[in-house]
Formats: structure tokens, sequence, C-alpha cells
């Protein structure tokens, strides 16, 4: 899981707060709304329970307004009684419990004392939550009928206090991994930063040594005597180190960017994505002498872009097909064209090495994940966050075939309309 950690102009982190405040409420707007669609079931049923023993008070009424025998009380008990899908209890009117069904642990026709006392306790309880719902005769009262709510009303009002107690520890285990994903993949960002601008100064570093190293030898060896020499040998250094120095300008200016939001202007990005493909060029000798690299660029192709980032990401994507290629016979190609709409930019960079398995394509472009015994996974997710976040475009793993060709494809909205003839390959 990837935590967005977007900032604001002033580098502070604004996305995982309103992400808690989203979580939070909207957990609780959940809980809620069960608790009060729990509440009108319970509220429902109590009130079924409520109409059907003033129900049968009423039938009870009439039935013995016709004949007061025991037969009336027999029929009353066999149809209402025993059919009641809830505890109630029949009493005379001296409150002496006569007839009862659904008592938890006593038989309808058990009549022992032990029953008798039980059934006495249940209907006090009964009175004390319920009331009392009197039978009359002839105007007089002779019966009460008590009831309890049955077992799964009983369970329905516990919901909501089950219901707190588990939202309470979702939210606290929720937050808990929030921060602890959350701090792991800072751990990750911080680490993999520090070996990304590690492997980014390295290059000029590594080049402004050696050409100080030239110029030390150079001296020590008296080939800078001669004035003439001299001037052009140190024209020649210094001009390869204005160059290093200049990356490393643009190293700087590209870490800087990564924590505000950059500015975007348009820009033809065939010469931007030239300039890095030139660079790579020149130091294939060193990274493979087999390797090829070649650009097939479509004309008249523009897009908003931060020239600085989106060559960090094409960069990113050219040094991914170098390390994954074979030495001796691997073949990178980039190409820009137009989409079928003509409102989009398309650039992809396809290799010819072994793919990336199937399992492992979803995972690409999480913090971390690489399939390098020397990667350290953050150049596909700066990719992503620069493409995607920074320049409301889309960066995917387009297609893996092993051993045949991958291909990643960047799509960025046109800044200007595309010539189809020329814009498109």
């Amino acid at each position: 899981m990837r935590i967005p950690l977007l900032k604001d102009h002033s580098g502070s982190a604004t996305m995982p707060g309103v992400f808690k405040a989203f979580i939070f409420f909207g957990t609780i707007a959940i809980a809620a709304l069960f608790m009060i669609y729990t509440q009108f079931l319970i509220n429902g049923l109590q009130e079924n329970i409520k109409r059907d023993v003033r129900m049968w008070a009423k039938l009870w009424e009439l039935a013995g307004a016709e004949d007061s025998s025991p037969r009336v009380n027999a029929v009353v008990f066999e149809e209402i009684i025993q059919k009641a899908y809830f505890p109630i209890i029949v009493t005379d009117h001296h409150r002496n419990p006569v007839l009862w069904a659904r008592i938890p642990g006593i038989e309808d026709t058990d009549t022992s004392q032990a029953a008798l006392k039980t059934i006495g306790e249940y209907r006090e309880r009964m009175l004390r939550e319920n009331g009392e719902t009197p039978v009359a005769w002839n105007g007089q009262i002779i019966q009460y009928i008590l009831y309890d709510y049955p077992p799964l009303v009983r369970q329905l009002q516990l919901m909501p206090i089950i219901e707190i107690a588990v939202v309470g520890v979702f939210l606290i285990v929720g937050f808990v991994g929030f921060r602890n994903i959350q701090r792991a993949e800072q751990r990750n960002i911080w680490v993999g930063m520090a070996k990304e601008t590690a492997h980014q100064l390295g290059t000029p570093l590594t080049s402004l040594m050696g050409w100080l190293e030239v110029i030390e030898t150079d001296m020590k060896e008296g080939r800078l005597k001669s004035a003439e020499n001299s001037a052009s040998q140190l024209d020649n250094v210094i001009a390869k180190m204005r160059n290093d120095v200049q990356r490393l300008d643009r190293v700087a200016n590209r870490f800087g960017q990564i924590g505000s939001i950059p500015e975007t202007t348009p820009n033809n990005i065939n010469p931007l994505i030239q300039e890095v493909v030139s660079y790579y060029c020149q130091r294939l000798p060193h990274a493979g002498k087999g390797i090829s690299l070649r650009f097939e660029p479509g004309a008249d192709l523009s897009a908003k872009v931060n020239p600085e980032l989106f060559t960090w990401v094409i960069e990113n994507l050219i040094k991914n097909s170098l390390q994954s290629c074979d030495q001796k016979s691997g073949e990178i190609v980039l190409r820009t064209t137009a989409d079928a709409t003509n409102e989009k930019v398309v650039i992809t960079v396809t290799d010819n090495g072994p793919g990336i398995p199937q399992k492992s394509q979803k995972k690409i472009f999480e913090t971390g994940f690489t399939t390098k015994k020397r990667g350290w996974g953050l150049g596909l997710t700066l990719a992503r966050r620069i493409i995607q976040e920074y320049h409301n475009g889309r960066i995917e793993l387009k297609e893996s075939i092993p051993n045949q060709r991958t291909t990643f494809q960047i799509t960025l909205a046109s800044a200007e309309p595309i010539n189809r003839e020329k814009g498109q390959a």
C-alpha cells in the first residue's frame, strides 16, 4: 500500500491529515448509519410485539364477553400463548401467573414451586421493563398480559455497543497500521533518496575528480609548459568540467523540485529526450559495448513539462533498460507519437531484456520494490510521482514479453494541436 504524500507550495505535507480525517469521520459515519439502522429494526420489532399483545388482549376480551368458560382459556393458550414468538405471561387479577410460554428454562406446562418462583421473578422484570396489558370482561379487569422481548431483540440491543467497540478497535488498529506503513515508506524513501542522490552526484563528481587528475598529471609531466598547449588543454578541460558542474546543478534542482509543486511550460519533448539519449550513448562503452540505444522521434510534439523532472524520468527508464538488457545484444528504442485522438503525446521506452515477471508487474511502481540485486526501488516510484502528480499524465507498463520486449509508456496532454502526418509515426 502506498500512501500519497502531497505537499503545498510551502512544502508542508497535507494529504495524510486529510486522509486520516476522511478515514476517521468516514468510519464514524458508517458506524452511525449501522447503529441507526439497528435501532430502527429494534424499534420496529418492539412495536410489533406491543401491537400483538394489545391485539391479543382485545381478542381475549371479545371472546370472554361471549364465553368465559375454561374452554376459552384453553383456546387462547393453544392458539395465542403457545404460538407467541416472545416470552409471555398471563396472570389473574391478583397478578398470579396462570399461563405462560417461551420463558427461558421453564416448560410451558411446568407448575412446580421452583418453576412458579422463577416465573414470578420473570413477571416482576417484565412489569418493570415493559408494563402490563389488562384484559377486562364486563368492565372488570380479570387478567393481565406481560411480555418480554425475544432473544433476537436483546441481541440487537447489544449491537450498538459491539459496533462502537469494533469501530474503536478498527480505528486504533487502522491508525497504528497507517502510521507504521507511513513510517516504513518514509524510511524507504529516505534510504532510496540518499542512494539516488549518491548515484546522481557520483557520475559528475567522479568526472570532476578525473579532470583534476588529468591537470595534475599534465603539470607533473610538463605538458602545460607551452602557453599555446596549456591554453588549449585547459580550455578543453574547463569545458568538460563546466558540463559536469552544470549536471551537478541540475541534480540539485531536481531534488529541490521534488518537495514542491514545480512549474511546467510548453516544450518540444523531442530535444529533451534526444539530450538524454545522447548523454547515455556517450557512456554506452562503459555501460555495455553491445547495447544499441536509439531514439525515433515524431515531429512537432509539444507538452507542458518541467524539463528537469521530465528528463529525469526518461533517464530512469533508460537506466532500468540498460540494467536489464544483455550487455552484448541489448536493444533500447525510444519513440514519440501522437495518440489516435491527436490530443495526447505518447512516449514509449522499449527494450529486449528478460522482462518483468507477471506477479511483479503490479508492484513495480511501489516504493522499495525492485527485481534487481543492487537496486533500491525508487526510480519508477519517482517517475510515477513526477508524471502523474506533477504533469497530470500517466505512466504504465504497457507490455512485458519475456526475452522479447518490455515497454513502458508515458502519456501527456498535448500543449498544442498535433499535425497527424508529422506527429504520428
